[in-house]
């Protein structure tokens, strides 16, 4: 495997989510990543070595090229604000099922 090619796959895929201030997650990196990545650890490998060089920072399980610790919990705060939307947009979904259940009978 060309690593030098795979370390820039990974490069380009934070440094475009880095525009919209989103750091990515492993799977989220494997995703976007140019290249197939074909286990894991290989990815792994190649992000701690981008952390080693400063040129990527980690912050829980998320990676990014900006060392700003904001943008990092402000992804974290947004994720758990979908997720307590999708459960309310769930309920109002089973809600209008059951209306138009009962309209039915």
């Amino acid at each position: 495997i060309n690593t030098a090619i795979s370390s820039n796959g990974i490069l380009k895929s934070l440094l475009y989510a880095n525009i919209f201030s989103c750091p990515l997650t492993l799977k989220e990196i494997s995703f976007y990543h140019n290249q197939e990545i074909t286990n894991s650890t290989e990815l792994v490998y190649l992000l701690e070595d981008l952390i080693d060089k400063k040129l990527v920072f980690k912050f829980g399980k998320y990676y990014s090229v900006s060392n700003d610790k904001s943008i990092f919990l402000l992804r974290e705060n947004a994720l758990k604000l979908a997720q307590r939307l999708f459960l309310v947009f769930h309920l109002f979904v089973q809600l209008c099922f059951l209306v138009q259940y009962l309209n039915c009978i």
